[in-house]
């Protein structure tokens, strides 16, 4: 194995190398371009070749990215669609919640014998998700999808409770919890919500006002604002992926879907920040993890089945209770299938409580990489279909109801 490389010029040129020719080899083998730069991650990284190792610069970049996949998510949502659908994607994030903590919490106690704490944090890690695949909605020109909105909706609602709960059991791991524990999470909540749904909105128009037609100080400001909102989540005891998601929704009115400042926006993300995270995501993969012995195994089968079941049996749920369609659930089951940061933050964090053992962190991984994967391929088919169809019909485009069968009704008419 090869030594990885130290230098920061190397390192930035062989990602600058890696960013512009895998997707363009994804392309050439019908590949969606981040399942390549995943498997690129896989090859190039700690446990590959070695080229790559995480670095503070890599860190930086692959955080950026992260955070700027919710914030763009906020940003370029249908807010009045959102609004239309609220109970949706509210039913959908409860569905995902609860049959992840039932189906963690029963797998801890019954077949791997795990007290509650270690049982709850398993229920945590089957419930978390991130929008991955949403540059591969935003690309096709779904972002105003109605099934679009609730997935969204869905995640950030799954994302909080999940980081609630890992945060109360994280401190219940140290002994019990002290009022001023509650007043502290309760109050940066407010001051959260507050300050990035109210102040920032504010401040947002009065910039725009003091310098109309500036887009490069349009964009710096954007971008300070998704950076400056996420350090006031982690401030008050949330993940900064919160704060990113409220900043966008918070300046999504300001922005135009079509302007030249949101080209810029999607330019900068698609080109750079997201990619790179991408490639972090591959180079968690530890292939040792497959040579654990039968309780690694049986670990990682309960992780996959458990993270790939969850979603499905959630997903397939909302279809005889909202209507919708066949392509329509297969695109929000390939947005909420993925895992990542919150995903290896729970398992980081209950492997240094002693909650989790090797083990389950190697398996966590594994189901990091293995959803984005299949997420990635389910999104970019489902997708491309759900696509085709509003080109065909354009009245799919504009008639968002609740449900799939009003729109099939709309578009046959």
């Amino acid at each position: 194995m090869t030594s990885p490389l130290t230098h920061p010029v190397t390192i930035f040129a062989m990602l600058a190398l890696l960013l512009l020719l895998v997707p363009l080899l994804a392309r050439a083998l019908r590949l969606p371009a981040m399942v390549g730069l995943i498997l690129a991650g896989v090859v190039v990284g700690p446990n590959g070749l070695n080229v790559l190792d995480k670095s503070p610069g890599l860190d930086l970049l692959a955080t950026a990215g992260l955070l700027y996949i919710m914030f763009t998510a906020g940003l370029e949502m249908d807010l009045q669609q959102f609004r239309r659908q609220r109970v949706q994607a509210v039913t959908f994030g409860l569905l995902i919640f609860g049959l992840a903590m039932v189906t963690g919490i029963a797998a801890g106690r019954g077949l791997l014998h795990y007290g509650w704490l270690p049982a709850v944090l398993l229920g945590v890690l089957l419930a978390s998700q991130t929008l991955v695949t949403y540059p591969i909605v935003s690309r096709l020109g779904l972002a105003k999808q109605g099934a679009v909105a609730v997935a969204i909706g869905a995640t950030i609602l799954t994302d909080v409770l999940a980081l609630l709960v890992l945060a109360v059991t994280a401190r219940l791991a140290h002994g019990a919890i002290p009022p001023a524990y509650w007043l502290r999470l309760g109050a940066g909540f407010l001051l959260l919500a507050s300050v990035s749904l109210w102040l920032l909105p504010r401040l947002g128009r009065w910039f725009s006002r003091t310098l109309p037609g500036d887009e490069q100080a349009g964009f710096r400001f954007l971008f300070a604002s998704l950076l400056g909102i996420s350090v006031l989540a982690q401030l008050a005891g949330l993940e900064p992926i919160l704060g990113a998601f409220l900043a966008g929704l918070a300046l999504n009115p300001l922005v135009p879907a079509q302007s030249r400042l949101m080209n810029r926006v999607q330019f900068a993300g698609h080109s750079l920040f997201i990619p790179v995270f991408l490639i972090s995501v591959g180079m968690l993969m530890d292939w040792h993890a497959l040579l654990g012995g039968a309780n690694a195994w049986k670990i990682i089968g309960l992780l996959l089945v458990g993270a790939f079941g969850v979603k499905l049996a959630a997903t397939l749920l909302m279809r005889p209770l909202f209507g919708y369609t066949r392509d329509q659930v297969g695109l929000m089951y390939g947005m909420v299938v993925n895992k990542a940061g919150v995903t290896l933050a729970t398992a980081l964090i209950g492997f240094h409580l002693g909650l989790f053992d090797q083990s389950v962190l190697n398996g966590a991984i594994l189901v990091i990489l293995t959803t984005c994967l299949a997420g990635a391929w389910i999104t970019e088919s489902r997708g491309r279909r759900l696509a085709q169809a509003s080109e065909s019909f354009p009245d799919l485009k504009v008639t968002e109801n609740a449900t799939g069968h009003e729109k099939a009704k709309t578009a046959v008419k």
